[in-house]
């Protein structure tokens, strides 16, 4: 696993988590089509979103699915990217990234704050003062950047894409506190990342269930 392939499985985890969540209600033909339709990606647009080459996100989708964490069903909702093993990814979070992708102080400056220091997480964790930055974050407007502890992203492209959906934020900001939390903010990332994941459980099944309703009408 490279550190992209890892970047790419919290890009398509994120914008699961990026759908509403609740409340929800089924949508009606009309209603649905334009939604899917609207939605519709190739994988070049797919690429572009993550700030990655096609060829690059093909071979992070065949790495990725080699090692169980996604697959590509006959059927899957248009410009979601692939189904993704949601248990198994969540094991690669907890416990893989930590080790494969260590997280390192790399200074003092400005930067888009990480952990919990992410205003769209909400936990009962003091988030750390000054705040943990990802060091020289472009990818967020400058408004949205703060002065603290600067770490080194799970991968470049993070700094090098486009906009940060906000599920992919919020995911990747508990990510970075499970790579470089102590024992205590560790176990309190895994249980957001937990949350998290059940969270793109039932939107993944709502989304496959819609779905398949639309390519049958």
């Amino acid at each position: 696993m490279k550190s992209q392939d890892s970047y790419v499985l919290v890009q398509t985890v994120g914008q699961l988590l990026s759908e509403p969540l609740e409340p929800y209600v089924p949508l009606p033909r009309e209603g649905r089509d334009a939604y899917f339709e609207s939605r519709a990606r190739s994988l070049a647009e797919q690429a572009a979103l993550y700030g990655v080459s096609k060829t690059g996100l093909i071979r992070s989708y065949r790495t990725l699915v080699g090692a169980g964490l996604i697959r590509e069903p006959e059927l899957r909702p248009a410009g979601f990217g692939p189904w993704v093993n949601l248990t198994a990814a969540g094991e690669w979070l907890a416990y893989g990234i930590r080790y494969a992708e260590p997280a390192r102080k790399t200074g003092f400056g400005f930067g888009l704050p990480t952990g919990f220091n992410c205003h769209l997480i909400r936990s009962e964790m003091m988030p750390p003062d000054p705040p943990l930055c990802i060091a020289g974050a472009s990818t967020v407007d400058s408004t949205s950047e703060k002065e603290g502890i600067l770490i080194n992203p799970i991968d470049k492209h993070v700094l090098s894409g486009p906009s940060l959906l906000p599920g992919t934020y919020m995911l990747m900001s508990v990510v970075d506190a499970i790579r470089i939390g102590k024992p205590r903010e560790l176990m309190h990332a895994r249980s957001e990342l937990k949350k998290l994941l059940n969270n793109a459980q039932i939107i993944q099944d709502r989304l496959h269930h819609e779905f398949k309703e639309y390519r049958v009408t």
